[in-house]
């Protein structure tokens, strides 16, 4: 075993830690997750994970997508007993658009195209956190935001480690890394006092 691999479990490890404290809701607290929101999030993930795993061609590299997949499908089972059934957003519907412009493009084009579409779906996914984490900083902890960014960061290691010239693979992990870490910032700012809900 290389140390790309133990990189890649180490990550995995993170990704997993992160949904644990992430999930781990304080008792009293009023936080019902939208049921319609999760279940756009697990799809979009596991398209993530098809075209990922398809355009890298590298189980090792595919070990976070495939981790942060099963737990977002987790997430989504355990918020449909604690959750609330909510209308779609305009956010949600671009997301799941977006996905499914993914399919389209994965069966037009290739697998790397399907991948870079289906990043935007992903990231807009991240919306309604933001917006969470700015009107009702009590409903976000930083923690769980920060361990993800480093696990995606440490993606971009294993990827380094194996690269294989096809730059398409940083969109992921940079975009993850990137949107975690702005959570967990704004998380820990909202938590400090220093934004103030409207």
């Amino acid at each position: 075993m290389d140390f790309s691999t133990v990189l890649a479990g180490v990550a995995g490890v993170l990704g997993i830690v992160g949904f644990i404290i992430y999930n781990r809701k304080p008792s009293d607290s009023s936080f019902r997750p939208s049921i319609a929101t999760w279940g756009i999030w697990a799809f979009v993930a596991v398209l993530n994970l098809r075209s990922y795993s398809a355009m890298s061609k590298d189980l090792v590299t595919s070990i976070l997508p495939a981790i942060g997949t099963l737990f977002c499908i987790a997430t989504f089972i355990g918020v449909i007993f604690r959750g609330k059934i909510t209308a779609l957003k305009c956010y949600d519907i671009a997301s799941l658009a977006l996905g499914i412009a993914g399919v389209v493009a994965g069966k037009l084009w290739s697998s790397t195209h399907a991948n870079l579409v289906v990043q935007g779906a992903l990231a807009i996914g991240y919306v309604p956190t933001y917006v969470i984490v700015v009107k009702s900083p009590k409903e976000e902890r930083s923690l769980p935001w920060f361990v993800w960014a480093g696990a995606y960061l440490m993606q971009l290691f294993v990827i380094g480690l194996r690269w294989q010239g096809n730059y398409a693979v940083l969109a992921y992990p940079v975009l993850e890394a990137a949107n975690c870490l702005c959570v967990g910032l704004l998380a820990r700012r909202a938590m400090r006092g220093k934004i103030n809900p409207a």
